[in-house]
């Protein structure tokens, strides 16, 4: 199994640079791919910011992934809790960090009542405020 950092997945999707997207390709192709969810968290925020993807394209490049033969994703299930909640509105990150602390059965403490709230209606997750 391999699981490839950040800009492998962003030549993926982006293919600015033919002979890396190519390579990239090659190394999905194959297949046994885990994802970190470092490497989504890093991914996502590589993806809007740099080059300005909107929400429903990142959205809908994660969920690809994550219904490809081959390729599995680090706490699938948190994951798959966190990409809907962030189709819906939530922030990745955030919706990453509760789904997380949710599926390991710890409490999720925040500052952030905006997040609080989010997680608890997206996500149905008891967040505290700290």
């Amino acid at each position: 199994m391999i699981a490839p950092d950040t800009n492998v997945l962003v030549r993926l999707l982006i293919a600015d640079d033919p002979e890396q997207s190519a390579r990239a390709q090659s190394m999905f192709e194959r297949g046994d791919v885990l994802i970190l969810k470092t490497v989504l968290l890093e991914s996502e925020w590589v993806l809007r910011s740099r080059y300005g993807l909107e929400r429903a394209h990142i959205a809908a490049f994660f969920q690809n992934l994550a219904e490809t033969d081959g390729i599995a994703m680090e706490h699938e299930d948190a994951w798959r809790a966190a990409l809907v909640a962030y189709a819906a509105g939530m922030g990745f990150a955030d919706a990453l960090h509760a789904a997380t602390a949710a599926t390991m059965r710890v409490e999720f403490h925040t500052f952030d009542a905006s997040l609080a709230g989010k997680a608890g209606q997206l996500l149905g997750v008891n967040v505290q405020l700290a």
